[in-house]
């Protein structure tokens, strides 16, 4: 059985890992552990703004787009800001 990413989801892959190292720092990932929660709204905006956030949600935005949210996302990357520099 071949588990290969197809070449639509390695392009997507890739565009979450250079959203990720351009905007997801470590102060972001410090505040997002101190206060239990994901909500950092310059991140959430620039995860709207890129079409990311709203491939995330059905029913809205690009459907071609993997269905994946937040944890999804940090998954499909496999790599934290910190370990992509």
């Amino acid at each position: 059985m071949d588990f290969s990413l197809s070449p639509g989801a390695a392009d997507f892959r890739d565009e979450v890992r250079a959203f990720l190292d351009a905007h997801l720092t470590d102060e972001i990932i410090a505040t997002m552990h101190r206060t239990g929660t994901f909500n950092e709204k310059g991140f959430n905006g620039a995860l709207a703004d890129s079409g990311l956030l709203a491939g995330a949600v059905p029913g809205y935005g690009d459907r071609h787009r993997l269905p994946v949210g937040l944890t999804g996302l940090a998954a499909l990357a496999r790599v934290t800001p910190s370990q992509a520099r």
